[in-house]
């Protein structure tokens, strides 16, 4: 997974980020599909490295049921391109949901 999101992260970021339960997804013995949808990134007006975000995930089982999940997320950008820090909150239901 570095080869593919590593190049998006400042040197250290990346190795603190892989760390968290961001990955968790890519493990479950569970067959499943996740789509991310309206997603709308704010750059914070007095601190611009400061971007704000939410967006919607949506969840397919195997057997073809849908369910929307709400996400919202802070991400910190010190150089242009490259995400310094980045946190995700309300995961914990899509977790429990995958884990069914």
């Amino acid at each position: 997974m570095s080869n593919t999101y590593a190049p998006y992260f400042t040197e250290n970021a990346y190795e603190t980020f892989s760390n968290t339960d961001a990955f968790i997804y890519s493990y479950s013995d569970q067959e499943y599909k996740l789509n991310t949808s309206e997603i709308e990134i704010t750059q914070n007006e007095i601190e611009k490295t400061l971007y704000t975000s939410t967006f919607q995930v949506m969840y397919e089982n195997e057997s073809g049921e849908t369910e929307t999940f709400d996400f919202k997320g802070e991400a910190i950008v010190p150089v242009e391109g490259k995400i310094g820090k980045i946190q995700f909150n309300d995961q914990e239901r899509l977790l429990e949901k995958i884990r069914e």
